[in-house]
């Protein structure tokens, strides 16, 4: 179940999601960029750059054009899914030693909110 948590710092508030991240999933190491997050940035887009020389040395030996587009393919997709699933935890772990504290989280406020509303 992904869950919004809510952490303060400095009376200043940040939503955070747990669980896959789909934009990273779609937009790769673009997202930690866009949340300044450059450590993480540099290791997805080292990590990229790295698979892509092994991987087309590795291709180059196959001649079928479609193969090798089809085995690219493939490999982004796991890659895209490997960055999606490990990087919102990522991120939080980040935040936490930036000195945020959890304040709260969504889903419990929710059922504190339905649990009120049951009893009036």
């Amino acid at each position: 179940m992904k869950r919004t948590i809510v952490l303060e710092k400095d009376s200043n508030e940040k939503l955070v999601k747990e669980g896959f991240s789909w934009t990273t999933f779609f937009f790769g190491f673009f997202v930690p960029l866009f949340r300044r997050d450059w450590l993480h940035a540099g290791i997805f887009a080292g990590i990229v750059f790295v698979v892509s020389i092994v991987i087309g040395n590795i291709l180059s030996i196959i001649e079928d054009e479609i193969l090798r587009g089809t085995i690219r393919i493939i490999i982004s997709i796991i890659l895209a899914t490997a960055f999606g699933k490990v990087y919102n935890g990522l991120y939080i772990k980040k935040l936490l030693k930036e000195g945020w504290k959890i304040k709260s989280d969504e889903n419990e406020k929710k059922e504190e909110i339905e649990i009120e509303v049951e009893e009036i």
